[in-house]
C-alpha cells in the first residue's frame, strides 16, 4: 500500500505575531496543491480562519473539524489533519501538563491527533513542546517517549514539527525506520526563521516523518520555497 504525504510547521501565529501570514497561508496552500499528498500534517495553524480557508480550498480532502471559536484549539498545538477523500478517521489528543512547561507551551496546549490510513495504519500529527533550555528538553522527550509507546503496540508513522535536532533524534530514537541524514528543516538563511521573535542562529533539522519496521518513508525536505521558518516535507509512505 503507497500514500504519498506533505508536513509542514506553517509559523501562523496570531495577532501579526509572524509576519505575512495571509499571502504566506495562500503560498503554502499552493504549495500543497502541488506535491498532490494523500495525507496532510499540519502544524502552527492557530486560528480557525485559517483552518476554514484550508479546508475550503483544498475541498479533496476531508479534516478534523472542531468547534466554531477564533483559535484552532480543537486541533492541539494548531495541528490540522487532513486525508484525501469524504471520509476521516481520527481523534485529538492533548498533552498532560508536566511540571517546569512555560507559560507560552502551556497556553498552545499541545497534543497530537491520529489519523487511520487504509489497513487501519495510523498516522500521527504532532507538535512537540519547544524548549528553551536543557531542563525543558526532558519535557520534549517525555512526549516523544509516550507517541513512541502509542506506536510501539500497533506500528504506524510519526509526523511534525517533534522539535529534536536530528543528533539528539539519532541517538535516542528506538523504534522509528529512519535513514535520512544532513539536511535541515528549519535554516539560519531562511528570511522567516529570522524575523518578528525568531532568530535562528545555526540551521537543524527538527522535523519527520518517520514509521515503524516494516513501513518504509521517504523524505523530501522542500528547500527551494520560503513560505514559513520551517521548510516543508513530502514523499511517499510504503506498507503491506
Amino acid at each position: 500500500m503507497d500514500s504519498t504525504y506533505f508536513s509542514k510547521n506553517c509559523y501562523m501565529l496570531p495577532f501579526s505575531l509572524s509576519p505575512d501570514n495571509d499571502p504566506r497561508l495562500n503560498e503554502i496552500i499552493s504549495e500543497i496543491k502541488k506535491a498532490n499528498p494523500d495525507v496532510i500534517a499540519l502544524q502552527e495553524i492557530w486560528l480557525n480562519s485559517s483552518v476554514e480557508k484550508i479546508t475550503r480550498e483544498l475541498s479533496d480532502y476531508s479534516f478534523i473539524s472542531g468547534t466554531k471559536t477564533f483559535f484552532n484549539k480543537i486541533n492541539k498545538g494548531g495541528l490540522v489533519t487532513g486525508i484525501r477523500g469524504k471520509k476521516i478517521l481520527a481523534t485529538n489528543h492533548t498533552f498532560a501538563p508536566i511540571g517546569g512547561s512555560s507559560w507560552v507551551e502551556n497556553l498552545g496546549g499541545k497534543g497530537y491527533q491520529i489519523l487511520l490510513l487504509p489497513k487501519n495504519v495510523r498516522f500521527v500529527n504532532t507538535h512537540l513542546y519547544a524548549p528553551t533550555n536543557k531542563a525543558e528538553e526532558n519535557i520534549t522527550k517525555t512526549q516523544f517517549r509516550l507517541l513512541s509507546d502509542l506506536l510501539r503496540k500497533r506500528g504506524g508513522i510519526l509526523a511534525g514539527d517533534l522539535n529534536i535536532e536530528e543528533s539528539d533524534f539519532l541517538r535516542t530514537n528506538r523504534l522509528f525506520q529512519y535513514n535520512f541524514t544532513h539536511k535541515f528543516t528549519l535554516s539560519k538563511t531562511n528570511r522567516y526563521a529570522n524575523s518578528m521573535f525568531n532568530h535562528t542562529p545555526v540551521s537543524k533539522k527538527v522535523d519527520y516523518v518517520v514509521g515503524t519496521g516494516g513501513i518504509d518513508v521517504t523524505e523530501k525536505i522542500l528547500t527551494d520555497v520560503e513560505n514559513s521558518d520551517h521548510f516543508g516535507l513530502t514523499g511517499k509512505i510504503h506498507y503491506d
